[in-house]
């Protein structure tokens, strides 16, 4: 079973440990669906334990689908993931009511419950991880290498969204148990080695190319290896020996492309809900409104607009700040991602065929006054169900992070080539095609082009979860554009206030407001629950 789906299993089992593991996806989707107040264990009661060994293929494939369940899950990238990454980015908006996220001046109890959701979710994937790994690699299973090389894959990526949101974090590699439930705060470089450790060997066993991306190949695993050390070396400056180390790993990709560049032609198809099996995704997750109750995508749910799907529920209550959507426009007027990307100036209630205003038609702080996100819709949505393909890495954000790479390295005539790529399909993604985005000259300096960098893996991947890390990638320097031009718009209020719900937050601007919304906070259950943790481990301003 290599299409890991979240579609309804209906099998017979034949032993006890089949029967356990189909307990296990019933009983986390239930959790998850009715929003359990108590996490879920890194090693539930009735899911596999260190002592499992898998007798066969199938029962270690299902077990194995469960590491992807959990990724899958509303706690991850179901939900609790991209809201953080989006809503507490600097660059997005929620409703004032119950939320201040988007303030980026949260308490640690707060986030509306999806800072916390976030990081039981990534915790529970890793436990799922950590106990099929043990559990396979006792067995005699022929495939074990590669099965193994998936879950530390797919555990690394969890580290890897922790580190890059909460700092350094507690390090757990091996199954569960009463002892070792208290484990200290490891240091940012410390889970830093860990992701490296896992995706270098998930690299050597993972299979050259896939047929289909929701399994990860070698490719993948040497993008997110460059991924990592981009992040490292953009938080450090030009100087940093990290930026020599994502090529190494990125010109590791570009060999195994062969020297085509695999981007979709037209922007707006990568979202198109049809579009399942996209050339340009090099990591995906696949959805199924038929799908268990924990693994569906909530992202239409969460972002379309009211009245947008026949029969979704969706509300009008989060979007793109006014800020950055019009920073977006003026630097890229007549951008066909602007359409991929917004539901701006107007959109259909398809339930009485009305055409309903949205910002920029709309100017005053009503509810409407926002662009809302476009990239998750989904037409077919039932309820907060959606079928949408979400993909947790592609091609161009890659081809974006190399340019960066080769800028720092003084390589500048061959990131201006990566930027072009990127900005020329967007351009021909529209019959005729745009004017905009321009190419960049080539004689741009090294420096300028950092900046067209920055701004542009903002606008090519907003809404696709990673906002939070390129808004904070360069530091408080590079946030604080961020903020200043948010704050700018002649109604912001200051911190959290409900005396409008639907105005713009001021965002902060000061040096202990920016190191404070440079990462999320400790969940207080972890603290008060961890007796391997102090209150000195919480996070900067927390």
């Amino acid at each position: 079973m290599q299409n890991h789906l979240y579609s309804v299993l209906i099998l017979v089992f034949k032993n006890r440990i089949m029967k356990k593991i189909l307990l296990s996806l019933l009983l986390i989707g239930s959790c998850v669906n009715f929003s359990c107040k108590k996490a879920l264990l890194e090693e539930p009661a009735y899911t596999l334990n260190e002592q499992t060994l898998f007798t066969d293929a199938a029962s270690a494939q299902l077990a194995l689908n469960a590491c992807y369940g959990y990724l899958a899950s509303q706690g991850v990238y179901g939900q609790a993931l991209i809201m953080v990454s989006e809503m507490g980015s600097g660059i997005g908006w929620m409703k004032k009511t119950g939320d201040e996220l988007s303030s980026l001046n949260i308490i640690a109890s707060g986030g509306g419950g999806f800072v916390a959701m976030l990081w039981n979710g990534l915790y529970q994937t890793i436990g799922q991880c950590n106990i099929f790994i043990a559990a396979a690699d006792k067995s005699s299973l022929s495939n074990k290498t590669n099965l193994i090389a998936q879950a530390k894959f797919i555990r690394a990526l969890c580290y890897y969204n922790l580190v890059f949101i909460y700092g350094g974090v507690p390090l757990k590699i091996t199954p569960a148990t009463p002892e070792t439930t208290d484990v200290p705060r490891s240091t940012k470089q410390q889970v830093i080695d860990q992701i490296v450790a896992d995706l270098v060997a998930a690299g050597a066993d993972l299979n050259s190319t896939e047929p289909d991306s929701s399994v990860p190949s070698k490719i993948a695993a040497n993008a997110m290896l460059a991924k990592v050390y981009f992040l490292l070396a953009s938080s450090e400056g030009q100087g940093s020996s990290n930026w020599q180390l994502a090529k190494q790993y990125g010109t590791k990709v570009f060999t195994a492309w062969g020297g085509t560049v695999p981007l979709e032609s037209s922007y707006a198809g990568l979202f198109d809900i049809n579009n399942r099996t996209s050339k340009e995704s090099i990591f995906k997750l696949n959805y199924s409104a038929l799908g268990l109750n924990s693994a569906f995508n909530k992202g239409s749910w969460s972002f379309s607009p009211v009245n947008s799907t026949l029969k979704g529920i969706n509300f009008d209550n989060k979007g793109s700040s006014r800020a950055f959507y019009s920073y977006f426009k003026k630097m890229h007027p007549g951008d066909p991602r602007l359409d991929a990307t917004f539901f701006h100036i107007s959109y259909t209630n398809v339930l009485t065929g009305a055409l309903l205003t949205v910002y920029p038609t709309v100017t005053t702080y009503v509810q409407n006054a926002y662009p809302f996100y476009k990239k998750y819709y989904d037409p077919n949505q039932t309820g907060q169900i959606s079928n949408k393909t979400l993909y947790v890495y592609r091609y161009a954000d890659f081809l974006l992070l190399m340019a960066d790479v080769e800028n720092e390295l003084g390589n500048t005539a061959t990131a201006v080539n990566y930027v072009n790529i990127v900005l020329t399909r967007a351009r021909n993604s529209v019959t005729p095609a745009a004017s905009q985005p321009a190419n960049v000259a080539a004689s741009i300096a090294q420096a300028d082009l950092r900046q067209v960098i920055f701004d542009e893996r903002l606008f090519e991947l907003s809404e696709e979860g990673h906002s939070f890390m390129e808004a904070r990638r360069r530091g408080i320097t590079w946030l604080k554009q961020i903020t200043t031009r948010n704050n700018a718009q002649a109604d912001a209020i200051a911190g959290f206030s409900t005396a409008n719900n639907w105005t713009e937050y001021s965002l902060p601007v000061t040096d202990e407001g920016l190191t404070k919304a440079m990462l999320m906070p400790i969940p207080p259950a972890e603290l008060n629950t961890n007796k391997a943790f102090h209150s000195t481990d919480q996070n900067p301003g927390y």
